[in-house]
């Protein structure tokens, strides 16, 4: 199980602020960035695959993580100076060492990767050029930010020659005449990423003052992340580590279009619950997978748990036969999202029941299927329980506190307590907070 020393040095990509020297009208974090970007990573893997490429998704999402770790070890350096100091090995083993603090008790397979990550130089693989594009194409968005709060000195026009640049340098070098149709101005992705975009400017807990400030899409990465790390520490397959990571980031799209509606309105009764849903799944239909190229639209329903396009439930159609098709039907109407399903070779759904916490000795339903396509629920909602319980305590522990930030507390931890996922145990988490 990870420490709770890990997940506060996960928190502080929160705290990175990225083009710091610019007058900006919202604060731009290092989070919300890696957020876009790995999402991007999805949507441009997906569409190459439809022409044939072989993508390796396991490089593309521990990339993804290593260059997170690597950033919140050396905070907001300019980028033409990290780029001349990534060279250095005195500046390679200084993110090596953050990592490998006793405290933390960083997973082996994760520093291995970080070492090779921090030390190799790969540069010609459709991973890597997947990785380099969606990192240009989120940076430039983030200077047309920038740019609409800016003079239009000399300076800007120099930054925005050099970006556009890269991106078109990112673009032609690494896909060629097909990269047109990967992600203009026109194109659905495009579309997509828009639409994800604005949950950056969604603020969590909106409610109460907190240090530091989350939006929708931080968490969502940071949900991402722990997923990540709790599926390597469950000894996941390289697809499920993949699959969790992708559902965790994007668990919370729906609210890009019906915004973070706050717990004390969305839970107040069931029937405006119900109501929220029904809105939240209409608006996901027309603005959201209504432009999602059909040749991996029901992947991403399945990453998403947006599997119900014209109804309210799972139909007998869509349901594996192995599983009673209303228990599948019961477990999914009560965990969405967060629901254990596997995708079958058919194309149909399989929905695995949460395993009973008190069972002793304790035995993951879903460690059945551990070599099939297949998305561990329980597991991306105790990492969102989680988030929400770091995102209180943080504020605490930075001296602002409220009502609003007890009881988020003390609810995330009750939610937490008691869990248990293939052989991690949830309280060992809580049992490892020392300061």
């Amino acid at each position: 199980m990870i420490t709770y020393a890990l997940a506060a040095k996960l928190f502080e990509s929160f705290s990175i602020l990225r083009w710091n020297d610019r007058l900006r009208p919202i604060e731009l974090l290092e989070t919300d960035h890696h957020a876009l970007k790995s999402m991007l990573t999805y949507f441009l893997g997906k569409q190459l695959e439809t022409s044939g490429t072989t993508v390796d998704w396991r490089k593309v999402v521990d990339v993804n993580v290593l260059d997170l770790l690597s950033k919140i070890s050396t905070s907001d350096i300019q980028s033409t100076v990290r780029r001349a100091l990534k060279k250095e090995d005195a500046f390679k083993q200084l993110i090596i060492r953050d990592w490998n603090k006793p405290s933390l008790k960083l997973n082996d397979i994760v520093r291995t990767a970080l070492n090779e990550y921090v030390n190799g130089g790969e540069t010609t693989s459709v991973e890597y050029k997947i990785l380099r594009f969606s990192h240009k194409y989120i940076t430039f968005r983030e200077f047309e930010i920038i740019k609409a709060s800016s003079s239009q000195n000399d300076d800007i026009k120099e930054i925005e020659h050099k970006l556009k640049k890269e991106l078109d340098d990112a673009t032609h070098e690494n896909f060629g005449n097909d990269a047109d149709d990967l992600i203009t101005e026109k194109s659905q992705i495009a579309k997509i990423m828009e639409i994800a975009g604005r949950l950056r400017y969604q603020t969590r807990w909106s409610q109460t003052p907190r240090i530091p400030q989350t939006s929708v899409l931080g968490h969502s990465m940071y949900c991402a992340v722990l997923a990540y790390f709790f599926s390597i520490e469950a000894e996941l397959d390289s697809d499920r580590i993949v699959n969790n990571f992708y559902a965790a980031l994007f668990h919370d799209l729906p609210e890009a279009l019906s915004r973070d509606i706050i717990s004390p309105v969305k839970k107040a009764d069931p029937a405006i619950s119900k109501l929220i849903e029904k809105e939240e799944k209409r608006l996901c239909e027309k603005e959201i997978f209504s432009k999602t190229p059909e040749t991996w639209s029901s992947h991403f329903r399945f990453i998403t748990g947006q599997m119900c396009p014209k109804e309210d439930k799972l139909n007998d159609n869509q349901l594996d036969d192995e599983i009673d098709k209303n228990l599948q039907r019961k477990e999914f109407n009560e965990h969405a999202e967060f629901s254990n399903r596997i995708l079958k070779d058919s194309g149909k759904y399989l929905i695995v029941k949460w395993g009973k916490d008190n069972k002793t000795p304790y035995k993951e339903p879903m460690d059945n299927y551990k070599s099939e396509a297949g998305i561990d629920g329980k597991l991306l909602k105790v990492c969102d329980n989680l988030a929400a319980f770091m995102e209180a305590r943080m504020s605490l522990q930075h001296g602002i506190r409220s009502p609003h930030l007890d009881n988020g507390l003390s609810n995330a931890l009750s939610a937490c307590q008691g869990r248990k996922i293939y052989n991690l145990v949830v309280d060992d988490f809580f049992e490892s907070i020392t300061f």
